[in-house]
């Protein structure tokens, strides 16, 4: 891996991986493998603002993606549009600026996008798209939260949902509405109903009737989980 260190003494010559997965694959404990679109160019890198995880944690919502200077084995972020939407895996930068000989804008925690291998898949490339859903399998599909059930439904008290993403330390909200769209309750985050990957709420007291409740994740996916409860 190529962090920030000078390759300017050194030929930047990689003989792959040559796809998307092969590329990932072997790094899945190094990377964040995120969706989103690049809202500005910033010398030689670029601000990208996350609209999904799929691999990794980041609790910004707009990061920093520094790219190739000249003399880097890195990718030039001038490849990408302002407001392409894109999947990119990237590997943090863990050294301190005055550590590296390369560059006086990097800070650690900002991250780095190599060209040793393929780094991204634009997500208007119907045909890579298929491919990297395919061999990431569940890693692509950890934003899909979409179908997700409280049980017992119907409940008079206690209702459960088993989540299939690790919400730990993750930003995110719930509310519970009734038929007239008014919020009966609301967390603002998660921490007091979350444990042991399941989430728990007391519904006892309530009036009888249909509610509907909304799981908001916005670092994780754009778009809210919205289904209903039945109260007896």
């Amino acid at each position: 891996m190529f962090f920030g260190m000078s390759t300017s003494s050194f030929a930047c010559s990689c003989g792959g991986p040559f796809t998307f997965c092969e590329t990932v694959a072997p790094q899945l404990d190094q990377l964040l493998i995120i969706r989103g679109i690049k809202t500005k160019q910033v010398e030689h890198g670029m601000d990208f603002e996350i609209k999904g995880i799929f691999n990794g944690n980041e609790s910004k919502e707009t990061i920093r993606i520094w790219g190739d200077p000249g003399h880097l084995c890195r990718l030039y972020t001038a490849h990408f549009e302002i407001g392409e939407e894109v999947i990119l895996a990237l590997h943090k930068i863990d050294y301190e600026p005055s550590e590296s000989f390369c560059c006086e804008s990097e800070e650690k925690g900002d991250y780095i996008i190599s060209v040793c291998g393929v780094y991204f898949v634009r997500t208007s490339d119907e045909s890579r798209m298929a491919a990297a859903e395919a061999c990431l399998g569940e890693e692509l599909k950890k934003c899909d939260i979409q179908n997700l059930h409280f049980y017992p439904n119907p409940t008079q008290s206690l209702v459960t949902l088993n989540s299939p993403i690790d919400l730990k330390d993750q930003e995110g909200s719930l509310q519970l509405l009734n038929l007239r769209g008014q919020i009966v309750f609301e967390y603002s985050t998660l921490e007091d109903i979350y444990t042991n990957g399941k989430i728990t709420m007391n519904l006892a007291g309530l009036a009888r009737g249909v509610y509907v409740f909304r799981l908001e994740l916005p670092i994780i996916c754009p778009d809210p989980s919205i289904g209903r409860i039945v109260v007896n």
